[in-house]
């Protein structure tokens, strides 16, 4: 399949240029940090988790748990898709 290729929009290469201007190792290792967080795998992990805990609670916690494995999953999923569709430029590597 053929992807659509976007270019980075000169504001991203902006933005790119005055964030590495401004970036050091003390800034990035704490943010490197909230990324690994942020990981798509240790998200569904816990929302899995959360999930198969609230099996035991009543049924309006158990239609929360529902929906936020449903959302992360959904977000999970597209996201994989898009890369698949769209090659996006990354303006940090211009």
């Amino acid at each position: 399949m053929k992807q659509w290729r976007i270019r980075a929009f000169p504001i991203d290469r902006r933005v790119a240029k005055v964030i590495a201007r401004h970036s050091s190792r003390r800034i990035e290792k704490p943010l490197k940090a909230l990324t690994w967080l942020a990981d798509e795998k240790l998200l569904l992990l816990l929302c899995s988790a959360y999930w198969l805990g609230s099996r035991s609670f009543p049924p309006a916690r158990q239609r929360g748990a529902d929906h936020l494995l449903r959302t992360i999953g959904t977000a999970g999923m597209l996201s994989h898709v898009l890369k698949r569709i769209v090659a996006q430029e990354r303006p940090d590597r211009v």
